[in-house]
């Protein structure tokens, strides 16, 4: 088997310039490290990560905790894009799914994560479980950083202005001529970002119109927008448009309407929110808010590492702008 000696043999340099390209803990130049790279190579040549991880006092592996149920495309995404940046830092990723979805189980699969040694933890989950680990956070722990929660938290957090988001698509409704406006809104202990500032976000909107909110409960899911919208539609069969929580919900929702022969958006206009994929290839596409998944993962690894490397300087709060896209579900209201 090649060691790093055969490598720097080969490329003709030294010992130290093959660590320092294979560690990237130093500049290199680009002729040089391609002269390494190819040696290794020609020689079959893999770095001994265990031997690193021994010399470097860490384990080269980050945690990542997503919700007991990640049936929502937008964690699918999430977690594809922290894979993807963690690899190109040279790093594993350990994921960490709880069995249930009480805190005690969050905090435990937490728990076991940090037991595997990994050098730092991405939290992607709701903002009472990342607060509940905050608060029982021991003296010593691996850095950890939230993703998507309320900047309340006590914890370094990567997040989008959702508030801001929930206002932008609700205000494009208000734009188009809408006034009975509903928020399908996540059932009390949410699993997703923090649909608080979403619903705020709705609010603001409907109140800078001095029109009267309706936030209908219980929904989050595929199922639960497809079940909960067939109720809502039952008792506010006056309603010429709705704002769901997440794209998940409003898909649910989709069908739903098209069941009842309330067509989207000749009768009712539908908006997600995510901009998850699925949405761009429904009938109608999903207007919806994107949230900038592979900026937020890559900010969030990033900020983690910088951590994990004890640099002081890094920011503790970064906040995205999420943006609307405009698609085939919303139009103006039927005329009376």
């Amino acid at each position: 088997m090649p060691s790093i000696y055969d490598v720097a043999r080969e490329a003709r340099v030294s010992i130290a310039t093959v660590s320092r390209v294979f560690r990237g803990t130093a500049p290199v130049s680009a002729a040089t490290r391609e002269r390494v790279l190819a040696a290794a190579r020609a020689l079959g040549y893999r770095p001994n990560r265990i031997a690193r991880a021994l010399a470097e006092g860490r384990t080269r592996a980050i945690g990542v905790m997503l919700p007991t149920d990640i049936s929502n495309p937008f964690y699918a995404q999430l977690a594809q894009h922290v894979a993807s940046c963690a690899r190109t830092a040279s790093y594993d990723v350990a994921v960490g799914l709880p069995p249930d979805d009480s805190v005690e189980s969050f905090l435990e699969t937490t728990a076991a994560l940090e037991e595997r040694q990994v050098d730092g933890l991405l939290l992607c989950a709701s903002c009472s479980r990342v607060a509940a680990y905050a608060a029982r956070r021991p003296q010593g722990a691996c850095p950890a950083v939230a993703v998507g929660c309320l900047p309340t938290v006590d914890v370094p957090l990567v997040s989008a202005d959702e508030e801001y988001g929930g206002y932008l698509i609700t205000n494009h409704l208000l734009a188009l001529g809408h006034r009975r406006v509903a928020f399908l809104c996540a059932p009390g202990q949410p699993g997703t970002a923090h649909p608080q500032g979403r619903e705020h976000g709705y609010i603001r909107a409907m109140d800078a119109r001095g029109l009267e909110p309706l936030l209908w409960h219980g929904v989050g899911t595929l199922e639960s927008g497809y079940t909960r919208v067939r109720d809502l539609m039952a008792e506010h069969g006056d309603l010429t448009a709705l704002v769901a929580v997440n794209d998940a919900a409003a898909l649910g929702a989709l069908r739903a309407l098209y069941e009842l022969k309330r067509p989207v958006p000749a009768h009712v206009s539908l908006t997600g929110f995510d901009n998850v994929v699925q949405g761009v290839y429904s009938a109608p596409a999903l207007t919806s808010v994107d949230l900038p998944v592979a900026e937020m993962a890559e900010r969030a690894v990033r900020l983690l590492l910088s951590l994990v490397g004890c640099d002081g300087t890094v920011p503790t709060r970064i906040i995205v702008r999420p943006r609307l896209v405009v698609r085939e579900s919303t139009a103006p209201p039927r005329p009376h």
